[in-house]
């Protein structure tokens, strides 16, 4: 799954402080930086404990020096950080077996593999089965499907 990091970093040449403002609580990893990559966007960190750590920045990710917006070619190696990772939220889905299907309106009753509940879904043009790109038109009913519910 792919997890996008928000890096805030609020320091002096030789602390600083990462933290997330939309997820307070998010997980966090405090250590001293031991490398930045600024061609590739990533930094390296070791923790506490000695474990080394990679994070990769991405459009999303933010930095701050000093309450400042600053970029990653202002880290520095030394600087004592800590980074909070921010999942995208999810969209719902459902996974599960056609039970039935329309094709004249593209929506299927699919049963949750999970609850066992049968939930009606309107299908997009294209359906990923098995990982491959399927049609509508070629879903029956028995396919294992997952489905974004919207």
């Amino acid at each position: 799954m792919l997890l996008q990091k928000t890096f805030y970093v609020a320091a002096t040449f030789s602390a600083a402080l990462l933290f997330s403002a939309s997820t307070l609580a998010a997980p966090s990893t405090k250590g001293v930086i031991t490398s930045v990559d600024t061609l590739n966007n990533i930094i390296n960190v070791e923790a506490r404990g000695g474990q080394q750590k990679s994070f990769a920045l991405n459009p999303q990710s933010r930095v701050i020096i000093e309450g400042a917006a600053a970029g990653i070619s202002d880290l520095r190696t030394g600087h004592t950080v800590k980074i909070s990772t921010v999942k995208p939220p999810q969209e719902p889905t459902i996974s599960g077996e056609i039970i039935a299907i329309n094709h004249d309106d593209s929506t299927a009753k699919i049963k949750d593999k999970k609850t066992r509940k049968v939930v009606t879904v309107s299908l997009d043009s294209s359906v990923n089965v098995l990982g491959e790109v399927n049609t509508v038109a070629a879903l029956t009913k028995g396919h294992l499907v997952t489905v974004r519910l919207k």
